[in-house]
């Protein structure tokens, strides 16, 4: 089976949120000064405004039917200054590659074009 990438829909909100846990419980696990624990890092509503905002684009990575992965990525623009010239940027927020459930067995379904 082919790894597909394609833009976030707002039904994917159920599948992804173990994605976004996996990589919140990795950043408390490193960085607890940072970030809190929470059972859901990520809200629908925060999940629906991003998927809404121009300057956030969430992309996915499909094996089958089964999402595997998810790129979190926003654009911003960096102001000329003394030292920098004006540009904008993409930042990436987020990225993290899942499992697949295929007949019962996990089989670990990194999407490698992430």
């Amino acid at each position: 089976m082919d790894t597909t990438i394609r833009s976030a829909k707002q039904d994917d909100y159920a599948a992804l949120l173990p994605l976004f846990r996996q990589v919140h419980d990795l950043h408390v696990f490193e960085r607890p000064d940072l970030y809190k624990k929470n059972a859901t890092p990520v809200e629908e509503a925060l999940f629906h405004d991003q998927l809404h905002d121009d300057r956030q684009h969430i992309f996915v990575a499909t094996l089958g039917m089964e999402i595997v992965g998810v790129v979190v990525l926003q654009e911003e623009d960096i102001r000329e200054n003394s030292f920098v010239n004006a540009r904008k940027v993409l930042l990436v927020n987020s990225l993290c590659g899942g499992y697949a459930e295929e007949k019962g067995n996990r089989k670990e379904a990194y999407a490698p074009c992430f």
